[in-house]
């Protein structure tokens, strides 16, 4: 199917859905070319493993069933995701409690909220600290909605104004919702095209939910096992990203840390699980252990490996244990080392204006400016009829020579 399209170009739904070995037009072009079917499966067969080809059907079929599971999305679907909800919240986090304790818990304040209690006074006095404004009252939209939990989000779209939820069991922890109002904010000018725009957003937000929750369902199920202490530390690593709830991902990261550590011991000479590992102690605010891990590995005689983003990496260390000189120094070495990545010269002009070094900030805006002037010139050869001479060869960006301060 892969090399259909590369010689007939762009297919319709129709042409790609009939098998390629029933299509005359392309056995008459891979005959134009000196191939044929067979040799194209030969090709195919040594490309793509059984073992893989396999994989993708299975993935292919995943997809399909959830597709078919999500459905149609109604017109009435579409226009109620103009909606505005006003609401408050209260979340008790999950791992703060036992569960059966933390659901009496939830069940009394939704209690005392019914009776007459302040709603916002009761979220202020039950909300974890660091979580922003509790109680204040806030604005849910298709836009701003992504991410919410959608047990919660189904659950206020059927309350009522002024109504209190029953306490909602998710990933996070339970919620307690209070609706506020709600406003239709559909578009008075919401034609054929925008509805069907909408549709198919719609749709794909569901999909993605579908697959996560099936994911979820798999996670729940399998039972992996994996005793490669460097590998594990990136399995852990991977759950911590993809939690959600902080209790999870505060989990996850100390087992990858541990584990990280342990595969250290056994490969000290490992440059990357050394610098993962000084990453994740750095976030997590220990930034001595990590400095103890990174400087090494830079500097001196022992350095075992080099990199800009290893270099910006240790300059923060540097700069949150208050030693700005040399974290001036680092981020200058980066500079150097990063001689076709803007990226990196874009944090370090951020980095130099907090540090208020604004001649250094000066110099990687420049450096910006040049590249930039540099890519545009390099589309245009692109663009340009090919000649043969140099000025037309050539497909790669030239690199800008590192600088010295």
């Amino acid at each position: 199917k892969i090399n259909r399209e590369a010689v007939l170009g762009k297919l319709s739904r129709k042409r790609a859905a009939i098998d390629p070995r029933q299509d005359n037009e392309y056995k008459s072009e891979l005959a134009a070319i000196g191939s044929s079917l067979a040799q194209q499966e030969e090709i195919a067969k040594s490309k793509y493993p059984a073992n893989k080809i396999r994989a993708m059907l299975a993935r292919e079929g995943i997809q399909a069933k959830i597709k078919a599971s999500v459905g149609r999305v109604t017109d009435d679907e579409v226009k109620a995701s103009y909606n505005v909800y006003r609401i408050r919240q209260i979340l008790l986090q999950k791992g703060s409690l036992p569960e059966e304790q933390l659901m009496a818990k939830a069940n009394k304040i939704r209690s005392a909220a019914q009776s007459g209690v302040d709603f916002a006074k009761l979220a202020r006095e039950n909300s974890p600290a660091g979580i922003g404004k509790p109680g204040e009252p806030f604005e849910l939209t298709f836009e701003t909605s992504f991410g919410y939990p959608q047990e919660v989000l189904e659950a206020i779209k059927k309350m009522k104004a002024g109504e209190i939820s029953k306490p909602i069991v998710t990933d996070w922890g339970i919620f307690i919702v209070k609706l506020e109002g709600v406003t239709s904010k559909t578009p008075p000018n919401l034609d054929k095209k925008a509805m069907e725009a909408r549709r198919e957003q719609i749709r794909q937000i569901r999909e993605m939910q579908a697959y996560q929750q099936l994911q979820k369902r798999i996670e729940q199920v399998q039972d992996v096992k994996i005793f490669d202490p460097e590998i594990l530390g990136y399995w852990e690593l991977s759950k911590a990203m993809r939690a959600t709830n902080p209790s999870d991902m505060k989990k996850h990261r100390k087992l990858a840390i541990s584990a990280l550590t342990r595969a250290r011991t056994e490969k000290p000479n490992n440059p990357i699980v050394s610098a993962k590992l000084a990453q994740l102690l750095y976030e997590d605010g220990r930034t001595e252990e990590a400095l103890r891990i990174l400087y090494p590995m830079l500097e001196g005689k022992e350095a075992i490996t080099e990199g800009a983003d290893l270099r910006l990496l240790l300059g923060d260390m540097l700069v949150r244990t208050g030693e700005k000189e040399r974290a001036v120094e680092q981020y200058k070495i980066a500079s150097e080392i990063a001689t076709s990545d803007p990226s990196i010269h874009q944090q370090l002009a951020q980095k130099f204006e907090q540090l208020k070094r604004q001649d250094l900030a000066a110099a990687e805006r420049k450096w910006l400016q040049e590249y930039n002037e540099r890519l545009q010139q390099f589309r245009s050869l692109q663009q340009s009829p090919r000649t043969g001479s140099p000025a037309g060869g050539g497909d790669k960006l030239p690199s800008q020579n590192p600088r010295s301060r």
